[in-house]
């Protein structure tokens, strides 16, 4: 059942993933691929209206748009991951993922810096041959695993499972 509306209609919000960090929530969005927005919410209940934008943490620019989230954030101490899907100009939708550090949550001017691309499309006839935009991250028996999509043509979606070592 529905609980509540974090965030009010009218824009249309994309690819959202919120965490929790020191006694505070935050989100993070993309309104209409145009970026990702974080807010965040110091009320000690996510499930209300109390959201407030922080800033836009990630920009589209002339090369590539698009840009969203792609899984969820992990946190660490101090910093936390964030997965964001692009679309080069001229691309595929979703054609690879960076993986984002995002620190300085507890001033009011946090950052967002490239890390590097964590996926790429892999042109090789394979399951993830035009796209892999989305990698979700979890603990297996002591293992980091990660589920990631990827697409191939005509309109096909496939999931593969990655772990470290």
């Amino acid at each position: 059942k529905v609980v509540t509306t974090l965030l009010p209609g009218g824009v249309g919000y994309n690819d959202t993933n919120m965490f929790f960090v020191e006694n505070v929530w935050y989100l993070t969005t993309s309104q209409n691929g145009e970026g990702v927005d974080l807010y965040k919410n110091t009320s000690g209940d996510f499930r209300n209206k109390e959201w407030a934008f922080v800033k836009k943490i990630i920009a589209n620019d002339a090369n590539e748009y698009n840009m969203r989230g792609a899984g969820n954030p992990i946190v660490y101490d101090g910093y936390v991951l964030i997965p964001i899907q692009a679309q080069p100009s001229g691309g595929v939708y979703g054609q690879y993922t960076y993986l984002y550090k995002l620190t300085g949550l507890e001033s009011a001017n946090p950052l967002a810096a490239n890390m590097g691309k964590l996926t790429d499309k892999q042109d090789d006839g394979g399951w993830a041959d035009g796209a892999m935009h989305h990698v979700s991250k979890m603990d297996f028996n002591g293992k980091m695993l990660y589920a990631v999509d990827g697409w191939k043509a005509p309109n096909r979606y496939t999931i593969g499972l990655y772990q470290n070592g």
